[in-house]
C-alpha cells in the first residue's frame, strides 16, 4: 500500500527532496509496475530509457484511495436522454447562437476548424500501439512531474488505486494489455515543442513548459504527427477564441494575447475495455472513466471516437443548468466538440459558463475500448486576464491556472496539499457553479 499523509487526488506536489515520502512512493509505483509486467502478455517493445533523461517521478500528493473511499465517493446519476449539442461553422459563425450556447450549455461543436481528422485518427492509432499497448513498467518511464504536468504518461490517482486492487487479485481476463491490468483511463500528453526564451531557466519552465517525452523506440511518425496535430489544434483554438471574442464585442485577440507563448496541452486518452472479474464486490468499486469535473483552461477541443458515441451506456455526459446529467449525442461527421473552461468564465466576467462533465463506464465486455484526443487551451502564464466589462480588474493567467494556483498556495503561502485543494476550488469556481453551491 502506498503510504498517505494529508494529500488529495487533485493536488500538485511542488516540493519534496531526497529520500522522503515521495521517494518511497515512487519506489512503490515502480515495484507495482514490475509486478504488473508479469501479469501482462507479450514481449517488451521499449528500450530502457525515454528520449530524454527523466528523473523518477515524485509522487507526493498522489493519493491512492482505499476501497471504502472509492465506494463513498459521490457518483452522479445520469438520465437516459441524449443532449443535442449546438452546431456552428467557424467560416460563417452565428454569433448570437454561439453566445447563447456558451451561456446556457457551455458546450458547442464546430466545423471549419482546419483540423485534419484523418491525421487525428492516425495519432490515436499510433499512440495506442506505440504507448498504451506497452507494458506498464515501460509506460512509467514516460512519467513527467508526478503525473501532474500534462506531459508524457499519466493516470488519475483513483485509477491507480483500482489497478492496484486488480493486481492483488491476479489481473483480469482480457486480450488488451491495459484492460488486463485493470487500467480504466490512461493518457499520453504533449505540449509546445519549446519553452519561450523569457521562461527558460525559471520555475515556469518546469511548471508550464516541461519537455515532451516519447518512448525511445517509438515510430518517428508518432512524433511528427503529434506535432502536426498539436499545431492544427492550436490554430483551431485561436479561431474559436476569436469567434468568442466577437460574441462579447471585444477585439479578436482579446482571449489569446501573446499567442506565441501559450502553454496549451494535447492528450490522447485511452479507455480500455472493461471486463468483469467474477467478483461482484470488487467490480462495484470500479471508478468512472473520468469523474465529474470542470476544465480549468479557456476552451477544450475534443475529437471523439464516433464508434463509441452510439453506446446507450458509457461515454460523455454533461450537467445542465437544472443539475441533471445528460448524455452528449453523437456529432455529425467533421465536427469537433468544444467546451468552456473556468478561466474563460472568469475572463468573460461570468457570462460564458464552465460546465461539469464526466465520462461514464460502458457495458462490461470486449470491444468497448475508446480513444479520444483533447486539446486544452491555456494562454501565456503571464498574460493579463481582464474580465469583460471590468477591465480594471486584472490578474495573471497563471493565477487562474490549476498548476499555478497550487504552486503559489503550497510554496508561497505554506498550505498543505489538502488546504491548497480546497482554496483552489474556492478561488476558481465560476458563478454558474456557485449558484448551485457546487465548486468541486
Amino acid at each position: 500500500q502506498v503510504p498517505r499523509k494529508r494529500e488529495d487526488d487533485e493536488q500538485v506536489a511542488m516540493g519534496g527532496q531526497g529520500n522522503g515520502p515521495g521517494f518511497w512512493r515512487v519506489a512503490t509505483l515502480v515495484g507495482l509496475g514490475m509486478f504488473l509486467t508479469f501479469l501482462s502478455s507479450g514481449p517488451s517493445h521499449l528500450g530502457t530509457r525515454a528520449t530524454r533523461a527523466t528523473r523518477p517521478p515524485r509522487t507526493r500528493g498522489l493519493l491512492l484511495r482505499t476501497a471504502a473511499e472509492l465506494t463513498s465517493a459521490p457518483r452522479p446519476t445520469p438520465s437516459s436522454s441524449a443532449l443535442q449539442i449546438p452546431l456552428f461553422d467557424l467560416d460563417n459563425v452565428d454569433l448570437k447562437g454561439l453566445s447563447r450556447a456558451c451561456q446556457e450549455i457551455g458546450f458547442f461543436s464546430v466545423r471549419g476548424h482546419g483540423v485534419d481528422l484523418e491525421l487525428a485518427r492516425d495519432v490515436a492509432n499510433l499512440a495506442s500501439v506505440g504507448v498504451f499497448d506497452k507494458e506498464y513498467e515501460e509506460k512509467l518511464k514516460l512519467v513527467v512531474g508526478d503525473m501532474q504536468r500534462s506531459r508524457g504518461y499519466e493516470m488519475s490517482p483513483e485509477h491507480i488505486a483500482y489497478m492496484e486492487s486488480v493486481a492483488k487479485r491476479g489481473g483480469l481476463p482480457s486480450s488488451e494489455p491495459s484492460a488486463k491490468l485493470g487500467i480504466l483511463n490512461e493518457r499520453f500528453c504533449v505540449g509546445p515543442g519549446t519553452c519561450p526564451e523569457k521562461y527558460q531557466g525559471r520555475r515556469e519552465q518546469d511548471l508550464f513548459f516541461p519537455e515532451n517525452v516519447y518512448p525511445e523506440d517509438c515510430d518517428r511518425e508518432l512524433i511528427e504527427k503529434c506535432e502536426r496535430l498539436y499545431d492544427q489544434m492550436t490554430a483551431a483554438s485561436r479561431r474559436v477564441l476569436r469567434a468568442l471574442a466577437r460574441c462579447v464585442d471585444a477585439e479578436d485577440a482579446y482571449f489569446c494575447p501573446e499567442a506565441a507563448h501559450q502553454c496549451s496541452n494535447m492528450q490522447v486518452a485511452n479507455y480500455p475495455s472493461q471486463v468483469e472479474s467474477g467478483d461482484d464486490d470488487a467490480d462495484a468499486l470500479r471508478p468512472m472513466r473520468v469523474k465529474a469535473h470542470a476544465d480549468s483552461g479557456t476552451v477544450t477541443l475534443l475529437i471523439r471516437q464516433a464508434s463509441t458515441e452510439q453506446q446507450s451506456k458509457g461515454g460523455l455526459w454533461i450537467q445542465t443548468k437544472d443539475g441533471e446529467w445528460s448524455r452528449v449525442a453523437s456529432l455529425p461527421e467533421g465536427y469537433i466538440l468544444v467546451n468552456i473552461g473556468n478561466l474563460l468564465t472568469r475572463w468573460t466576467n461570468g457570462k460564458f459558463q464552465s460546465t461539469k462533465h464526466m465520462v461514464t463506464n460502458p457495458e462490461t465486455g470486449p470491444g468497448t475500448r475508446r480513444v479520444s484526443i483533447a486539446y486544452f487551451q491555456k494562454p501565456d502564464p503571464d498574460a493579463l486576464i481582464r474580465p469583460v466589462g471590468d477591465e480594471e480588474a486584472k490578474i495573471r493567467a497563471r493565477d487562474l491556472m490549476r498548476v499555478g494556483i497550487l504552486d503559489r498556495l503550497i510554496n508561497e503561502e505554506g498550505m498543505t496539499n489538502e488546504e491548497a485543494r480546497h482554496e483552489y476550488h474556492r478561488i476558481i469556481k465560476s458563478p454558474y457553479l456557485s449558484e448551485r453551491g457546487d465548486g468541486t
